[in-house]
C-alpha cells in the first residue's frame, strides 16, 4: 500500500466515521446499525476516491514527475509550447502513478518520432550526437534476423525509428540526444540539406559502402530490397553510421539531416 492508498483509506475512514456518528443516535444500544452505515460508508468513501480524487492526484504526481526530469530542461527553454504539450500527453497517458524511471521512458518513446521528424531541421552537433545513440545501440544489440536490431532500423516504423527497442542502458543518452535534437530544432532550426549539399560526402561513403558489401548496399537506397537478410541489413547500416561519424560534425551531421529527410518523405 502506497502513500495515497494509505491517505485514501484514512480520510475514508473519517468520514465514514462522522457519517455514522451523525446518522446514528444511541450508538451505545445500535452498536449494530452503527457497524453497517460505518462500513457501508467507508466503501462507499472508498469508490468515490477511487473514481473522482485518485485519477487527478496520479495525474498531478505524474506531471510532477516529468517535471523534474533533467532531460527536459533544454525542451523546457528552447520550445515552451512542446514542453507544455507533453506534460499534457503525460497526464492523460497513465491511469496510475508510477516512478520517474516509468514516466522518463513514457516522455522518450513519446518525444522519438518528434526528433525523427525535427532531425533534418537541427544543428549538425545534435545530430551527430543522435546518431551516435543510434551507433551504439545497433552495436548493443544481436544481429540477428529476429533479433531487436532490426527493429531500429525497419523503415515501416519510420519516422519512430523502433525507440522501443533501444537498450536499457543507452535510454538515458537516448532521451538526451532526443531532447537535445528538439531543443537545438527550436533554438536555430535550420535548412534541410539539398542533394548537392550532402552529395559529395555520401557519393564517397557509398562507394566505400559498394566495396565492402557489394549489391548490398543498395539496402540504403531500397530499404524494402528483398534480397537482403535483416542481420545484413543491420551490418549494412551499422557501417554506414561509422562512416558518418567519421566525419566533421559540420559533413557528417550535413549528411545525417539529408539523410532523415528522405527517410521522412520515403
Amino acid at each position: 500500500m502506497n502513500w495515497a492508498d494509505t491517505s485514501l483509506a484514512l480520510l475514508s475512514g473519517l468520514l465514514a466515521l462522522g457519517t455514522a456518528v451523525l446518522l446514528v443516535r444511541d450508538r451505545a444500544r445500535r452498536r449494530g446499525a452503527f457497524t453497517v452505515v460505518l462500513l457501508v460508508s467507508f466503501i462507499v468513501f472508498q469508490g468515490l476516491g477511487r473514481a473522482f480524487v485518485f485519477p487527478r492526484l496520479n495525474a498531478w504526481t505524474n506531471v510532477r514527475e516529468a517535471e523534474s526530469l533533467p532531460e527536459l530542461a533544454p525542451l523546457e527553454a528552447a520550445d515552451p509550447a512542446l514542453y507544455a504539450a507533453t506534460l499534457r500527453y503525460v497526464r492523460g497517458a497513465l491511469d496510475r502513478a508510477v516512478d520517474a524511471r516509468a514516466v522518463g521512458e513514457l516522455v522518450r518513446r513519446h518525444l522519438a518520432p518528434i526528433a525523427q521528424r525535427r532531425l533534418p531541421q537541427t544543428s549538425n552537433r545534435a545530430a551527430m550526437a543522435y546518431v551516435g545513440v543510434l551507433r551504439a545501440a545497433l552495436r548493443a544489440l544481436p544481429a540477428s534476423a529476429a533479433g531487436d536490431c532490426y527493429r531500429i532500423l525497419d523503415r515501416a516504423a519510420a519516422p519512430a525509428g523502433g525507440s522501443a527497442a533501444i537498450p536499457a542502458p543507452l535510454r538515458g543518452r537516448d532521451f538526451a540526444a532526443v531532447t537535445g535534437v528538439l531543443a537545438a530544432a527550436a533554438r536555430a532550426p535550420q535548412a534541410v540539406p539539398t542533394r548537392s549539399a550532402a552529395g559529395v560526402v555520401l557519393a564517397s561513403v557509398d562507394a566505400r559502402l559498394r566495396r565492402r558489401f557489394g549489391a548490398d548496399a543498395a539496402f540504403l537506397r531500397l530499404p524494402h530490397l528483398p534480397a537482403i537478410d535483416r542481420a545484413r541489413a543491420c551490418a549494412v547500416d551499422a557501417r554506414l553510421l561509422d562512416e558518418l561519424l567519421a566525419l566533421p560534425p559540420a559533413q557528417g551531421g550535413t549528411a545525417v539531416r539529408f539523410l532523415w529527410s528522405r527517410l521522412r518523405r520515403d
